[in-house]
């Protein structure tokens, strides 16, 4: 956990990152990774209590990022990800309580998202891409924006499946000619719940 810096890496091989840079707590930045070939990236983060920032990563072919940023308590922006192949998301930015941004996801074939969110206290900007299919507990934060509302709504609405599940924010707005109304109304004629979302 000493570790602070590391030299750029030939990763344009490797397949799985599992734990990579776990417990790295003195490490603040990482170098360019190629990572077009990787599949796992369960907690390749997790930890890393001093990580400040993250590079553009490629993440087209990964299915785990489960616990990728758990626990990075000062990593405030992550940039977009291509997660679209990815089907769980569990503990993903768990115990992230800097973070503030998160630019893109796409969480289309995700299947669990278990404490995705927990203690994202200062979360106010996510944009989610393509559908929601599965419940998300994003309540630990009350600064989430009006777009990021939004997004995640319409993601909602997206969604593939008519089973029961749930949305629950911790989040009022302002509604803006009834728009995320009627995103609730479309959700909730898919088979959502939505709790604690107050529209004035």
């Amino acid at each position: 956990n000493l570790l602070q810096s590391i030299p750029e890496l030939d990763t344009s091989k490797v397949t799985d990152t599992y734990g990579m840079f776990h417990n790295c707590s003195s490490l603040q930045t990482i170098p360019p990774l190629d990572t077009s070939s990787v599949n796992i990236m369960q907690y390749m983060f997790s930890d890393c209590s001093s990580l400040l920032t993250i590079p553009l990563l490629t993440t087209s072919y990964a299915t785990r990022t489960d616990g990728m940023f758990y626990n990075c308590t000062n990593l405030r922006i992550v940039p977009r990800l291509d997660t679209s192949s990815v089907t769980r998301m569990d503990y993903m930015f768990s115990g992230c309580t800097s973070l503030q941004t998160i630019e893109l996801l796409d969480m289309s074939s995700v299947g669990t998202t278990v404490s995705m969110f927990e203690e994202c206290s200062n979360l106010s900007y996510i944009r989610l891409k393509g559908k929601l299919n599965v419940g998300l507990m994003i309540n630990q934060t009350t600064l989430l924006d009006y777009d990021s509302v939004k997004s995640i709504l319409t993601a909602a609405s997206n969604t593939t499946n008519t089973d029961m599940k749930t949305l629950n924010f911790n989040s009022t707005q302002t509604d803006k000619n009834g728009e995320l109304a009627g995103l609730v109304a479309t959700c909730t004629s898919k088979g959502w719940r939505i709790y604690d979302l107050t529209l004035n």
